[in-house]
């Protein structure tokens, strides 16, 4: 019959596991959260470019979003290599 300081040792290790587990996929979770803020800031960017590019000729709307697909903007596309 194990003892109980022996119990209580595995299920410690047993919680220090599962924490260590949950921290890596907290980790990752952040990690993917931080690529898709990243790369919206830059579709946010661009269209503000294009949006003050377009300023001085009002009949352009080239920075314009359509309202009916604003998920365009999180749409994987090329990006241009001009910044």
């Amino acid at each position: 019959m194990p003892y109980p300081v022996d119990q209580l040792a595995a299920l410690a290790k047993a919680n220090v596991g599962l924490m260590l587990k949950l921290a890596e996929v907290a980790r990752k979770g952040g990690e993917e959260s931080l690529e898709v803020g990243n790369r919206a800031a830059g579709r946010f960017a661009e269209e503000a470019r294009a949006s003050i590019a377009g300023a001085t000729d009002k009949t352009s709307d080239a920075g314009a979003v359509s309202p009916a697909r604003p998920r365009a903007l999180f749409e994987d596309k090329p990006r241009s290599a001009s910044i």
